[in-house]
């Protein structure tokens, strides 16, 4: 039962798409208009239920989508502007996961990667303007996390880091302005982060290695640095 679509318009583009072993109802859509475009979508192992949408527009765009023991997962990647890249990897054991990146503007890049035992897990990224940089990254024996990066409109220099190792946690990022920096690291359980940065120029910092923890941060203006450190329950 699966459903592969390629269209390619333009000169210089690249497409593989490959689902093999135990796959069944998957469906893949790639459509390319522009020039120098890639894509590379694999599904292997008891790939089943996958939905992976690629699209994309304009030049020098790159994205690769990888699922190995990937069941129950839709990965929607759209990308339109200049040479940006999207990479999604779910690795060995990554079920139920939903990973939607949308880009446009020029020199984005974004990269989501859930983890060896990575199942149940949420992320959305989406950045609007130039030189925007996101990473989402639930690592090992990472499960139901959850991730939201959001920068723009119209942002220049922004870079967003979300890590979270143990279980159950939640990150938000969203960020408006120039030259704005975030970074929320989770390492324990069941904690929830949110960092808004609007203006220029603004550092916010969140560490969680206890359980059970919420940190806000928001910076408004320029110049601003907030950080916040959670080491109990």
């Amino acid at each position: 039962d699966n459903l592969v679509l390629n269209l390619q318009d333009g000169s210089d583009n690249d497409s593989e798409v490959e689902i093999d072993n135990n796959s069944d109802n998957n469906v893949v859509a790639v459509a390319q208009v522009g020039n120098d475009n890639g894509s590379l979508v694999t599904l292997d192992a008891d790939s089943d239920n996958n939905m992976v949408s690629v699209s994309q527009e304009a030049d020098d765009n790159d994205s690769w989508v990888s699922a190995f023991n990937a069941d129950d997962n839709m990965v929607d990647v759209s990308q339109s502007g200049d040479s940006n890249i999207s990479v999604v990897l779910l690795l060995p054991s990554a079920d139920g996961n939903d990973v939607s990146v949308a880009q446009s503007g020029d020199d984005n890049a974004a990269v989501s990667w859930n983890g060896f035992d990575s199942d149940d897990n949420v992320v959305s990224i989406t950045q609007m303007g130039e030189f925007s940089l996101a990473i989402s990254a639930n690592v090992l024996g990472a499960s139901d996390n959850e991730a939201t990066i959001t920068q723009g409109p119209n942002t220049v220099g922004n870079l967003a880091l979300a890590v979270s190792a143990g279980d159950f946690n939640e990150t938000e990022i969203y960020q408006v302005g120039f030259v704005n920096a975030a970074a929320s690291l989770q390492v324990g359980d069941e904690n929830e982060a949110g960092i808004t940065q609007i203006g220029a120029l603004n550092l916010g910092i969140v560490w969680q290695s206890g359980d059970e923890n919420y940190a806000g941060l928001g910076s408004f203006g320029l110049f601003n640095f907030n950080a916040a450190s959670q080491t109990g329950d």
